[in-house]
């Protein structure tokens, strides 16, 4: 018998993300605990703590509270070493590699408690996510992060992730102690 390797459209072409949780379902609504998500190998993996809960309506929702002591998003999302410092091409990965971030098709709200992220070959401390779907788009409540070069950035608005260029309307407030650090960072 002959056999072929499926070809894969370009679609795709984003990482599979597979999800391990423990939790509880009903016949209206699935609670998820302790959850992982990897894209392959253990080090491309996300542990998170926290819980995630689906109502399935109607209206149908989707609530998330997670927790994670540590991510290496630069290990997930799979730079390489190469491109490991250019953050704006490992932010465009990131939201190419889970399509579902540019646009949420259910409505409800996610919260997010990273104490260190590994991004762009430095650590991003204390980032904390306080986002809202609604009608297929994201509203930041906050956003907050002390980034490299002693800086503290503060964000709430909307967003909107669909098509290009990216889009952002609400305020933006970012405080740096030490610039040359901060830029080197950022612009890898």
């Amino acid at each position: 018998p002959s056999t072929s390797t499926p070809r894969r459209s370009s679609r795709s072409r984003a990482p599979r993300w597979r999800a391990e949780a423990s939790g509880e379902a009903r016949f209206d609504r699935l609670t998820l605990r302790d959850i992982r998500l990897s894209t392959g190998t253990a080090e491309r993996t996300l542990a998170f703590s926290g819980t995630v809960d689906a109502a399935f309506g109607p209206p149908a929702r989707l609530d998330g509270a997670l927790v994670a002591r540590s991510i290496d998003l630069d290990r997930v999302i799979g730079s390489a070493n190469a491109d490991r410092k250019d953050l704006p091409a490992l932010v465009a990965r990131l939201f190419e590699s889970v399509p579902a971030l540019a646009n949420p098709g259910l409505d409800g709200r996610i919260t997010l408690d990273v104490a260190a992220m590994t991004l762009g070959g430095d650590v991003a401390r204390d980032l904390k996510v306080d986002a809202i779907a609604r009608d297929g788009a994201w509203q930041l409540r906050a956003f907050e992060a002390r980034l490299p070069g002693q800086a503290q950035v503060n964000v709430s608005g909307a967003l909107g992730l669909r098509g290009m260029p990216t889009r952002f309307d609400g305020p933006v407030a970012v405080r740096i102690g030490a610039p040359a650090t901060f830029a080197a960072w950022f612009s890898g």
